[in-house]
């Protein structure tokens, strides 16, 4: 709307005319038409179309010689409508390696054009399934830090949703959201799938076939009789590549008796599984 500061005698009358565009030169062609003149008398909706850009003009008219329209002050309201905030990225990635963790930092990239604060609200799903669970509400900062202990074992996705509420009515406030890649959450270690013992003389050996749900088998040592000098076994095909490997572990020159061979088998997130096996040597 326009209004006007003015002095406007009998026999005179301003009227004021408009056009828009959404692009800043005046002389683009692409500005609308100058809208049909209409009289100010009060705060005045100017009738160009919605844009970007506004101009308007006055024209001053006089019926009455010696006397005009003094113009002291212009002022033309508007407002901007409210834009809904953008969630341009979300990145989940586990917090530290090198070290056993089970928190995974979510961190996103919003933007807000209205330049509104914004808060957000974190949730999760599994795979498969049709309802988001609530992680976090009314979050202010731009990462969160997931203790992903409190969930079971499984692919995920993470949903950020971010609302400009704090700078809006009730009934102007908006959100965006974004969806994250599939993660995966594997805090159990790898298990003894099958297993056979053969007990030669002296010499047994032992096969194991090794699985992991979700992650790949990253290392297997074994010691005999509780010894903690571990020794490193590597899979039959030579290779740590796959969420399966097969192993064959020979312990020679036992003495007669009990015995127990042990592994320690962990996976690329180092969840580690202790697994022992009774070996009986008998005297010939």
């Amino acid at each position: 709307k326009l209004q006007i500061d003015a002095d406007v005698p009998d026999g005179c009358t301003v009227l004021v005319s408009s056009r828009s565009g959404n692009v800043e030169d005046i002389n683009d062609p692409t500005f609308s038409p100058w809208t049909d003149p209409v009289a100010v008398t009060e705060p005045t909706q100017l009738r160009c179309p919605l844009g970007r850009f506004c101009q308007y003009k006055l024209i001053l008219q006089s019926e009455v010689e010696g006397a005009t329209p003094v113009i002291r002050e212009v002022a033309v309201a508007s407002t901007i409508p409210n834009l809904a905030p953008v969630v341009e990225a979300v990145d989940v990635q586990q917090r530290a390696r090198g070290g056993k963790t089970e928190l995974y930092e979510i961190s996103y990239k919003t933007r807000d054009d209205n330049e509104d604060k914004l808060v957000y609200t974190i949730y999760f799903r599994k795979l498969g399934r049709t309802h988001w669970i609530q992680l976090v509400e009314d979050h202010e900062d731009d990462n969160y830090n997931w203790d992903s202990k409190t969930v079971e074992d499984g692919r995920y996705e993470i949903r950020v949703v971010a609302s400009d509420r704090r700078s809006n009515t009730p009934s102007t406030a908006l959100t965006g959201s974004r969806i994250s890649d599939p993660i995966v959450i594997d805090n159990t270690g790898p298990i003894v799938k099958t297993h056979t013992l053969q007990v030669d003389s002296t010499t047994a050996t032992l096969s194991v076939d090794i699985s992991d749900e979700f992650t790949a088998i990253d290392k297997l040592d074994y010691t005999i009789d509780g010894n903690t000098d571990w020794q490193a076994a590597v899979p039959d095909d030579l290779v740590y590549d796959t969420t399966e490997e097969n192993f064959t572990i020979q312990a020679k020159d036992l003495s007669p008796g009990e015995h127990i061979i042990t592994i320690r088998v962990s996976d690329d997130l180092e969840n580690v599984t202790y697994k022992s096996f009774d070996v009986v040597i008998t005297e010939r």
